[in-house]
């Protein structure tokens, strides 16, 4: 391989990669398994030395723990450390970078997608907001990295005569300037990569697993990515040169891959658009990528720590809010006799100076020295191991005055200890915590010797859970890690709480827009304003055909319209024949529902069981089917779809079933008679006028669906109309994908026991058939007292929870299970909505984790969710402006987001009003007044794209 003779300034005259020890990327293919190494070679005396580098992704330990858990962690921790070899080293790397590369390419893959225009419009405005978070350092990725390093040794080298010794040399060369292993080399490769597999990264992987960090073993493409990312914004894909040991062919072989003539590091540090990639720097700081590097060491032990919980957290306390940063440190295995002799040797000068000192003054660092050493050596005796321990932290930042600015507030925030700017070998200390370099983190004589039952007061353990890859976005209070609620790939319902104003209605809206540009259908179950009005009126309108808004008095939703699996070329006769049965099924609780209500008894069962025995022929009968087949052809609004068949049909139908039930009984007869009372009862009804009509709206091109309700006179009504909506998410769920549904204002909705009980059903058996219920109440009470809480609670295992009072942490505690200290910060000033930042702060409830964020949405996406009579007062006179939708939401949002930011919105609406009807015509540009402008969807991307161009 070639190498790109770049060298290292203020350190020799030898190209930088051979200030590195990386001889290839090693790939192990065994045992199902795919895992990576950095393998390593060292010269001593001529002779070639081995090591191998894993790496481990380490989720870190949460934030947030239960009683007990920092103890039992610290102890895990001490029995693995006690058990690390002289051939071993663990290095723990943790680092926080403002960066998006990420998020941005899961936009750009949904921009790909064939989603509408609406839905690309937020997800531009989602990138540009995920963007200026970034840039203002609001959004931190953090992560941690396990090293854990296993020395080979010489492999068998000094048993060579020297003029097998030669040879090897030779081919070594060969094979690292030509890129060929071949014949003995092979073999002696194969042999090299299976020990490092199995004396090196089982006994690792076992051991860091006993010691409770879940590690999860790094790939060699994930190796490449994280030694690239170091020198270069946007390194190739591919691995440059990777050896790889498998046994997929029932025994071991190993195969070199190579993609690039340049070995790895120069292919790393070649540079990108015309600028150097390779450090640069001197004795004071580093400079990589553009940013100045200072590095600050660990030059004094700690003292004690107060608890357990206190030594695990000392060094996040310190680190969560410095942005731009590393933390590093390595361990290694100590001499347990030296270490013995080294407490024993200070216990005595103790004594001794003790001693000296009888009848003068009283030395107290000398009784310190005594009882420290004396504790020590009875721990040594207990089992706890002496290692070597070093720490150093890296600071990057743009200017010289930052990085000063930075490294000074460290070092004084760092209380644990004492963290000293090294100007003298920054560059090298840069050099020395790259994996891919053999040497220890620091110079030997800097190493110091701890006891292994203290190493984790000073190391960085501890990182927020970010929970899922991607989905809803959320960013920790303390640290500003994203975090991903990915309800759109996963089976879980979702229960938000919070007080009036607490933008649980942002989130909702927020959620629902990032489900539809993923191709999910959401519908939302409101309680109207007295206006009429939804809270996402302007949402639903803004979507266009995409939007449906259901008004029980104006719109009619066939209960009887089945899925149309028409155009579902994909699905099994034997899948469609399975939905169809499911959707059948559903009918049938419908109607006994609406024939029986809240009664049960044998009736009841009698009802049910002529339903059964009547839907099944309804929807088998020749003459029915037609119907359906030739208004799904035809389509919304046409003659053949005001000929689909309703329930008026479904209730002829039914005088004329024979059930050819012998000797009929009473009751039997009394439960037809009843169906048939029932039913045309609701046919003459509002509602019922709602459910037997063919749909007005074309629910199936609609990805968001609206269903208000109002003016409902009993429960037997909302229990109704909830099945109407049920039916709604049934169909598109077996008809296209999953679909999100939504109750708002549960306080109101579920004090109707009948839409209580279809709700209930929904976080039952709904994501089963692709239904994920999402609650939204303002009170505990709201549940607590509902019939369904069990249901709601059991099945609804993500929970966000807003700024709550002081008196509802007791309601909630026992409504949830959380402690009332986990609560105890939703009731505090700073968890109230900040206009100034744009955000809501939330307990983040996720695999029983709970995590303490803010919640950001899109300057836009709150334009048109802004709900309040002053901001609707003062926005949809803004949007009435404009002709272009998308021009009219951007120009809305210029005005609305420093109106909000200066609390116009926070004083009484007259005053607000005012202020909108001085501030309105002032941002209205001159070219909307233009009555003939009718845009294109051409004309809206263009708009689109100027609107959000960055």
């Amino acid at each position: 391989m070639i190498k790109s003779k770049r060298k290292l300034p203020g350190l020799s005259d030898l190209p930088f990669e051979d200030h590195c020890d990386l001889l290839a990327i090693s790939r192990f293919n065994l045992q199902g398994s795919n895992v990576g190494a950095y393998l390593l070679e060292t010269k001593q005396l001529g002779v070639s030395h081995y090591s191998f580098v894993f790496g481990f992704h380490f989720p870190g330990i949460h934030t947030l723990l239960e009683s007990g858990m920092a103890n039992r962690f610290l102890q895990r921790l001490d029995v693995g450390l006690r058990k690390m070899q002289p051939n071993q080293k663990l290095r723990v790397h943790f680092s926080s970078f403002a960066q998006d590369l990420a998020a941005q390419q899961e936009l750009s893959a949904l921009l790909k997608r064939h989603c509408s225009t609406e839905s690309q419009f937020f997800i531009e405005a989602n990138r540009k907001h995920i963007r200026d978070l970034t840039v203002r350092g609001r959004r931190q990725e953090k992560k941690i990295v396990l090293f854990a390093t296993y020395a080979v040794g010489s492999f068998g080298s000094d048993a060579r005569g020297l003029l097998e010794k030669g040879v090897g040399l030779l081919a070594n060369a060969a094979a690292k300037f030509g890129g060929k292993v071949d014949g003995r080399q092979q073999a002696f490769y194969q042999k090299l990569l299976a020990e490092g597999y199995r004396s090196g990264f089982r006994p690792w992987l076992s051991r860091l697993s006993g010691m409770g960090m879940r590690p999860e073993p790094m790939s060699a493409e994930d190796l490449w990515l994280n030694l690239a990312n170091r020198f270069g914004h946007s390194p190739p894909a591919q691995v440059p040169h990777c050896l790889t040991l498998s046994d997929k062919s029932g025994h071991l072989e190993i195969e070199e891959e190579i993609n690039s003539p340049l070995e790895p590091l120069s292919v790393a540090i070649r540079g990108e658009n015309g600028k150097a990639g390779h450090p640069q720097g001197g004795r004071e700081f580093a400079i990589v990528k553009n940013k100045l590097i200072a590095a600050l060491a660990l030059e004094e032990k700690p003292s004690a720590w107060l608890s357990a919980e206190h030594q695990l957290f000392s060094v996040w306390n310190v680190i969560a809010d410095i942005p731009d940063c590393e933390f590093i440190c390595e361990i290694s295995p100590g001499d347990r006799r030296r270490a013995y002799h080294l407490l024993n040797r200070t216990g005595k000068a103790g004594i001794k100076s003790l001693q000296s000192a009888a009848g003068k003054n009283l030395n107290t660092k000398a009784s310190a020295n005594i009882v420290e050493a004396t504790s020590a050596q009875h721990r040594i005796n207990a089992g706890v191991s002496p290692v070597f321990f070093s720490a150093i932290s890296l600071i990057h930042r743009d200017t010289q005055e930052e990085l000063a600015k930075a490294c000074e507030d460290l070092s004084s925030n760092f209380i644990q200890g004492h963290f000293v700017r090294d100007k003298s070998i920054a560059l090298d200390i840069w050099r020395r915590s790259l994996p891919v370099v053999e040497a220890h983190l620091l110079p030997d004589g800097r190493r110091m010797q701890y006891l292994s039952d203290e190493v984790a007061g000073i190391m960085p353990l501890v990182c927020p859970y970010a929970a899922d890859a991607q989905g809803l976005e959320f960013i920790t209070r303390r640290g500003q890690r994203p975090v991903h609620v990915d309800i759109y790939a996963r089976t879980i319902g979702v229960l938000i709480f919070g007080e009036t104003r607490s933008a649980k209605s942002i989130v909702m809206a927020d959620m629902a827009v990032k489900g539809i540009s993923r191709g999910m259908n959401v519908i939302v179950i409101d309680a109207t304003r007295e206006d009429g009005a939804s809270t996402y009126t302007q949402l639903v309108k803004f979507y266009g055909k995409e939007g449906a808004y259901f008004d029980v008095g104006s719109q009619a939703n066939n209960l009887f319209q089945p899925p149309d699996f028409s155009h579902r070329t994909d699905l099994s006769p034997a899948v469609i024949a399975q939905r169809i049965e499911s959707y059948q099924e559903f009918l049938v609780k419908a109607l006994t529902v609406m024939v029986m209500g809240e009664e049960t008894g044998a009736l009841t069962k009698r009802v049910r069981t002529l339903l059964i025995q009547s839907i099944m022929p309804f929807f088998a009968d020749e003459a029915i089917k037609a119907r359906y087949r030739e208004a799904f052809s035809a389509g919304l609004r046409s003659s053949a779809w005001e000929n689909m068949p309703t329930l008026s049909d479904f209730v002829e139908f039914f005088t004329s079933v024979d059930f050819k039930i012998s000797g009929e009984s009473v009751l039997i007869g009394e439960a037809r008679e009843t169906i048939l009372l029932e039913l045309r009862g609701w046919l003459s009804s509002r509602i019922g006028r709602a459910i037997n009509s063919p749909s007005t709206l074309d629910f199936d091109a609609s990805r968001f669906t609206v269903f208000a309700l109002s003016n409902i006179s009993d429960d037997t009504e909302a229990a109704v109309l909830a099945l109407s909506a049920q039916s709604l998410a049934l169909r598109k769920a077996l008809q296209l994908r999953d679909c999100l549904v939504a109750i708002e204002e549960a306080p109101i909705l579920l004090k109707y026991k009948g839409l209580a009980e279809i709700v209930g059903e929904f976080c039952s058996n709904g994501q089963k058939t692709g239904i994920k219920p999402v609650i939204i109440s303002q009170t505990v009470e709201a549940i607590t007292d509902s019939v369904i809480s069990s249901q709601i609670t059991n099945n609804l295992k993500v929970r966000l929870i807003g700024c709550i009072t002081q008196s509802s942490i007791n309601s909630f505690s026992q409504l949830l299970g959380y402690s009332p200290e986990a609560l105890a910060a939703n009731a505090e000033k700073s968890f109230y909505v900040d206009p100034q930042e744009m955000r809501s702060s939330w307990l983040v409830d996720i695999d029983s984790t709970l995590i303490e964020c803010h919640h950001y949405p899109s300057p836009e996406l709150l334009t048109i969710v802004a709900n309040n009579p002053a901001e609707r007062a003062f926005r949809d006179p803004i949007l009435a402006q404009h002709a272009n939708k998308y021009v009219g939401v951007v120009k809305a949002c210029e005005a609305y987001v420093p109106a909000l930011q200066s609390g116009h919105f926070t004083r009484d609406s007259q005053t607000s009003l005012a202020q909108a009807a001085e501030i309105t015509p002032e941002i209205t540009p001159e070219i909307t007044h233009n009555p003939t402008h009718n845009p294109t969807a051409i004309d809206n991307v263009v708009e689109l794209r100027h609107a959000h161009a960055s």
